[in-house]
């Protein structure tokens, strides 16, 4: 497991939720940016992630969410990885100052 990485049994409130498969593809570059950044992070089983895509749009974080999904403690959700690798980013402050 990745530095940061906790189950979501943790009995402290992590800085963020990724919802994605336990798989090593899309959702392993958020993994590796949140662990870079010293973040603490849960990811919820894959039950938990049909579940979240079996809801109706509007009771989704994100509507017709699709995993990768990034939730922040204060609430913010992000999906698709891009987005969430660039949110990440400026919220870190890895990105460059200068294109």
């Amino acid at each position: 497991m990745l530095t940061g990485h906790r189950d979501s049994q943790g009995d402290t409130m992590a800085d963020f939720t990724l919802y994605y498969w336990p798989l090593p593809f899309r959702g392993q570059f958020i993994r590796a940016v949140l662990a870079h950044a010293g973040a603490d992070w849960d990811e919820p089983d894959a039950d938990a992630v049909s579940d979240m895509m079996s809801r109706e749009p509007a009771d989704q974080p994100v509507p017709f969410m699709a995993p990768p999904m990034l939730v922040e403690a204060g609430g913010v959700a992000i999906a698709q990885m891009p987005s969430i690798l660039f949110h990440l980013g400026r919220r870190f402050d890895l990105m460059p100052t200068e294109p």
